[in-house]
């Protein structure tokens, strides 16, 4: 949010709101770390993957991959998420249903990966290993302090990795930069689509939590219809919809 026109008058109510909502989300990270607050510790493997910051960083088509590589070793994994606009409580496994199981869910219930939707995700991953499930992807899970993760992955966007630099609402952190000390490493995600000198930039800022940082890039590889079936792309000019966390970054990439 710039500090132009018409927001100029709401700068100031949204930087206090801000320092607020920062303030209250370091206090419960104090909680949690000091073990005031306790978080469940499972002794099967759960890992989080997560962000920082609010919107579209990528999680997704990571949270496949590390699905798809767990399922290939030989593992039993599944994804556990709130099914976030979806109508289901939970916990139950999803299928393609987004009325129900919200988008995200039903996307990976529709690619055959198993979800389990669970407005409380703790009672999520009970679920999910009393079904025979020996590995928990945990979606969105960074600040989801009431489960201590195995491995905790946050992804980063490199278009806007620090959230503008507020915390809600005025920017987009969820949390302040310092919580990152949390991670066990880095993916930086879209890392193919930003200048050689932001990329550098971005890796020094995250050298200085000392966590490995990984590089990831993202392109098109063909086109699929609705039900994911690879498919010949249409001939002539298109119409572009984007229902995605950073629709910038989609029509930047076309």
């Amino acid at each position: 949010l710039k500090k132009e026109g018409k927001w100029k008058l709401l700068f100031p109510l949204l930087w206090v709101l801000s320092k607020i909502y920062c303030g209250v989300m370091a206090l419960r990270n104090f909680l949690y770390d000091t073990g005031f607050l306790k978080s469940f510790s499972s002794g099967l493997p759960i890992i989080s993957v997560g962000n920082i910051a609010t919107g579209g960083a990528g999680k997704t088509p990571l949270t496949e991959s590390i699905y798809l590589l767990l399922e290939e070793a030989g593992f039993s994994p599944a994804i556990v998420s709130r099914g976030y606009k979806g109508k289901e409580r939970g916990p139950v496994f999803a299928r393609p249903d987004p009325i129900r199981f919200g988008d995200e869910a039903s996307l990976y219930a529709l690619k055959k990966y198993r979800t389990v939707v669970s407005r409380e995700k703790l009672e999520g991953i009970k679920f999910a290993f009393k079904n025979g499930v020996n590995v928990v992807i945990l979606d969105d899970g960074f600040q989801y302090r009431q489960v201590s993760p195995k491995i905790n992955i946050v992804v980063i966007d490199a278009f806007n990795p620090f959230g503008d630099g507020y915390c809600l609402p005025l920017g987009l952190l969820r949390e302040p930069v310092d919580g990152l000390k949390r991670a066990d490493c880095f993916v930086i995600t879209r890392s193919n689509l930003v200048d050689a000198e932001r990329l550098e930039n971005l890796e020094a800022t995250l050298r200085t939590f000392k966590k490995p940082i990984f590089l990831a890039e993202q392109s098109f590889k063909f086109w699929v219809n609705q039900n994911f079936d690879r498919v010949e792309p249409p001939k002539g000019e298109i119409d572009v919809f984007c229902g995605i966390g950073n629709p910038g970054q989609f029509v930047e990439m076309l």
